[in-house]
């Protein structure tokens, strides 16, 4: 695989990581480990979670 398509792989997860986020916290899993696994703190994810959850439309 060359290394623009390793790029395009790698974005297109990075792009999944609210839903993941989502999912993680309903199976329970904290947000340290969250964090541990996006190698990001854990301020970071919790603070990228609300912000996420802010852009959402509202039903």
């Amino acid at each position: 695989m060359d290394t623009l398509a390793k790029l395009q792989q790698l974005g297109d997860a990075w792009a999944d990581r609210p839903s993941l986020i989502d999912q993680a916290r309903q199976e329970h899993i904290t947000w340290t480990a969250i964090a541990d696994a996006l190698h990001m703190t854990r301020q970071g994810v919790v603070k990228l979670h609300a912000t996420l959850d802010s852009k959402e439309p509202q039903s």
